[in-house]
């Protein structure tokens, strides 16, 4: 689903309380007033939506780059240089290392906005190969490691962590889906079919593939932080509930796989796979 202009875009009216039989005075297309310091420019064809793309990405606005390298920095190291991502305002935190954050920016707007590069930048970094070892001295300074003087130990998203154990039971999909699975549902509310029957339960493709419908999140990817596809979401929540190891082995969201042993299969199944390819190898030698 896309979003085009008309062919003679036109200025709306402001509906009274939001309701279209009672609209109210005409209101001009323009940009959004209250992030833009210097007098907004005056658009006289076309929706705005492109001139607002282009403001936005462009050099001259430094906010956009800052808020990218912020997030792919918590990324890769677990905590942004900016600890509230979604949030860059007076009511955010302040930037730990500002210099390095304007830097960062700086430089990716210069290497084309390149992500490839900018990720490039960051893993050949010293903080990002720093060890997770901790020391005492560095602690009492800086116990939230703020200033990144050790790698944060990071715990598996979601996603990881489903993939992992249908590829412990042998059970995991590596090849791409075909079509929807939205369609196999058929028409009409496809968000109540879903919660019937969630396709975690019965696809086992990787999760980057699972469809993510508004009204039904999936359960297995719930439980540990996962998200809601329908919202944008700069850093997860890390929470350690007991629902989470109940689920492993006996939660509803695992009924379907744990009918046909496939967790205790995997984990007996996977030393005897590993025990036969070392047997192999030193029957036909290295190769």
């Amino acid at each position: 689903m896309g979003v085009r202009d008309k062919a003679t875009p036109t200025d709306s009216p402001l509906y009274i309380r939001g309701e279209v039989e009672k609209p109210g005075a005409v209101v001009s297309r323009g940009f959004v007033q209250v992030v833009h310091r210097s007098p907004t420019p005056t658009l006289t064809k076309g929706s705005g939506r492109l001139e607002l793309a282009e403001w936005i990405a462009s050099k001259d606005n430094p906010l956009t780059a800052r808020v990218y390298v912020n997030r792919v920095w918590s990324h890769l190291l677990g905590r942004g240089l900016v600890a509230t991502p979604d949030n860059f305002g007076a009511s955010g935190e302040k930037p730990s290392q500002p210099e390095l954050l304007d830097y960062l920016g700086a430089s990716f707007v210069e290497n084309g906005w390149s992500t490839k590069k900018l990720i490039r930048r960051l893993v050949l970094s010293r903080a990002y190969q720093l060890a997770s070892t901790t020391d005492a001295k560095n602690f009492e300074a800086d116990p939230d490691n703020t200033l990144v003087w050790r790698m944060a130990p990071r715990r598996l998203d979601a996603e990881a962590i489903r993939d992992a154990m249908l590829f412990t039971a042998g059970k995991l999909n590596l090849t791409p889906p075909v079509g929807s699975m939205v369609a196999t549902y058929g028409e009409g509310y496809a968000a109540g079919a879903v919660l019937d029957s969630p396709p975690d339960q019965r696809d086992f493709h990787r999760s980057v593939y699972l469809p993510i419908l508004r009204g039904a999140p999936l359960e297995s990817l719930i439980l540990f932080d996962g998200v809601d596809g329908s919202v944008g979401v700069g850093q997860r929540n890390e929470t350690t509930i007991p629902a989470q190891s109940r689920s492993s082995i006996h939660g509803a969201a695992n009924d379907a796989r744990r009918n046909h042993g496939w967790i205790i299969a995997g984990f007996r199944e996977r030393p005897r796979r590993a025990r036969r390819s070392s047997e192999n190898r030193g029957r036909h030698g290295d190769r």
